[in-house]
């Protein structure tokens, strides 16, 4: 059943009966272009075109003075309202368009009045051109063709504030007044059904948004006025997140009803709900220029809130590409508030770590978004981390910010290798973090006297520790790796540290590493011997 009580089924703004969805718009385009409704747009048309010569000629004549021209147009918009008022009943699409022609009369009149021939004062003209408004939004809900009204009472109440430009310093009204329009048309629109006037809604606040940010930028650039202050700046910043919460719910809950099952209204109604995050953090970036934390915080929030947004909608509903979306906005926000606040040490472990959450994630609920993304993150980590591991060390060597940092990075790369559920992208992950481990040690010796056999004493906890590991955790893999990594360290004694090291460094590494090769042959039969675990018995599909 429609829930809109007002709208006539043969309306291209009725809500469509449940039943069959409508896969295409041309049911929508028959309602706008039957007999009627071509006459009435062809009509009123003609009727204002005709009453903007007669003004015209008019005034070259010396008949009208300016305010009687202001009355005459005072006149006639509210003829056109009392004549669709009266007539709506018998033609309601006829009725409806002359009430929005009327609208139109009368913004027009106002806008003259105040800033063509000064008949009148600011507040005033302001007054009288938000009163149009509100009668047109009521007009609006109440009439049945009323979308023609709501139209005109959008666009006229959003560009009340700049064409007027009688206040153009009061930021603070500006962004509040232009929030309750777009909270009304928003209102009007679900509650009448009709989408085309979320986006209109959408597009006429960012235009005003982007003409308030670029007045400051304008001003700053020529040297007209100072910075705005931290009151416009927040007050901007607030209208800006308040259209962006707004556009985000109508926008989601359209796509929940399917935009009233046209496809081609879907589309629509999910491009803006994809660019509206990104034109709003556009303008927030040109709003905090100077100060790019406050971005970066406020990416970061989006960031949490659409990722959690898709992860319980992915819960409730699955996989729909919606909840997808919500994702891949969060993962993209997150990333670029990571990268906008941090730098150094900070934003290396933030990625590496917004990476293994990412993995961990995909473990438990596979998703190729998300696997995409904790892939690309990983690489963009493995990347960096080679770059890092060639720069020069600090002080001291080993214990330092950049070295621990590194080791930390490895880890829980490390941890992405053993994780990972594809076998081919595990063992290429696992042969990369043991290279990325082997040289970190390397890169903090350069210069550093006896620093090879420093290398050999890492490698050699590295050996170790992978025996240890494997055979607490009855890993034959690890006990292998380790092994190796013993070989490869007696060969480094023999070939690097015997001509490189001082005689008693020397010394104690043949001692002490002779000693761990005769402990771990004494140990390893009994202690570490690796047990193959049982093969699952096959069953039956019982």
């Amino acid at each position: 059943m429609s829930r809109d009580p007002i709208s006539s089924p043969l309306s291209p703004h009725a809500d469509i009966e449940d039943g069959p969805p409508v896969d295409d718009g041309a049911t929508w385009i028959q309602g706008y272009f039957t007999t009627d409704k071509v006459l009435s747009y062809i009509g009123i048309g003609l009727l204002l075109l005709g009453v903007g010569f007669l003004f015209n000629y008019a005034v070259e004549q010396g008949w009208l003075i300016p305010p009687l021209r202001v009355g005459a147009g005072l006149v006639i918009g509210a003829g056109l309202l009392g004549a669709g008022l009266a007539v709506e009943n018998r033609r309601q699409v006829l009725g409806g368009i002359m009430l929005g022609g009327g609208c139109a009369v009368l913004y027009i009149s106002i806008f003259a009045a105040y800033q063509l021939y000064q008949l009148t004062t600011y507040p005033i003209a302001l007054g009288a051109m938000i009163a149009v408004t509100t009668v047109s939004f009521v007009l609006a809900v109440l009439r049945p063709e009323g979308y023609f009204v709501a139209l005109i009472g959008l666009i006229g109440g959003l560009v009340t504030p700049l064409v007027l430009r009688g206040d153009s310093g009061n930021l603070p009204a500006l962004v509040i007044y232009t929030t309750l329009i777009m909270s009304g048309t928003i209102l009007i629109s679900h509650y009448r059904r009709w989408p085309s006037l979320v986006w209109l809604s959408g597009g006429g606040a960012w235009t005003i948004w982007q003409v308030s940010i670029f007045a400051f930028v304008f001003d700053r650039l020529v040297g007209i006025a100072a910075a705005p202050s931290d009151l416009n700046r927040w007050f901007l910043t607030g209208g800006i997140l308040f259209s962006w919460l707004i556009l985000a719910l109508s926008c989601d809950r359209l796509l929940l009803e399917r935009a009233r099952r046209l496809e081609w209204k879907e589309f629509l109604t999910s491009v803006m709900l994809v660019s509206t995050p990104l034109v709003s953090l556009f303008f927030i970036y040109e709003i905090w220029a100077s100060d790019y934390d406050i971005w970066a915080y406020i990416a970061l929030a989006a960031g949490l809130i659409y990722a959690a947004a898709g992860e319980f909608g992915r819960r409730q509903e699955g996989d729909s590409w919606l909840n997808l979306a919500y994702l891949l906005m969060g993962l993209t926000f997150l990333t670029a508030g990571i990268t906008a606040r941090f730098e150094g040490d900070i934003l290396f472990l933030m990625i590496a770590a917004e990476a293994l959450f990412l993995h961990v994630l995909s473990t438990r609920r596979p998703v190729v978004l998300i696997e995409g993304g904790a892939w690309l993150l990983t690489a963009a980590t493995y990347a960096w981390l080679m770059l890092r591991l060639t720069e020069p060390h600090a002080l001291p060597i080993l214990f330092n910010g950049q070295a621990l940092t590194n080791l930390a990075v490895i880890i829980g790369l490390g941890v992405i290798a053993f994780i990972v559920k594809n076998k081919e992208a595990r063992i290429l992950s696992q042969i990369l973090v043991y290279a990325a481990a082997m040289a970190w040690p390397i890169s903090e010796i350069d210069g550093v006297a006896n620093g090879q056999g420093i290398v050999s004493l890492v490698w050699g906890v590295y050996a170790i520790g992978l025996l240890s590991a494997g055979g607490l955790a009855h890993r034959l893999d690890l006990q292998r790796v380790g092994m190796v990594t013993l070989f490869v360290v007696a060969g480094k004694l023999l070939l690097i540290d015997l001509l490189l090291i001082d005689p008693l460094w020397r010394i104690l590494m043949f001692i002490g590493f002779g000693i761990i090769f005769l402990g771990l042959s004494y140990l390893l039969p009994d202690i570490w011997r690796f047990q193959p675990a049982a093969p699952a018995a096959e069953t039956n599909g019982e």
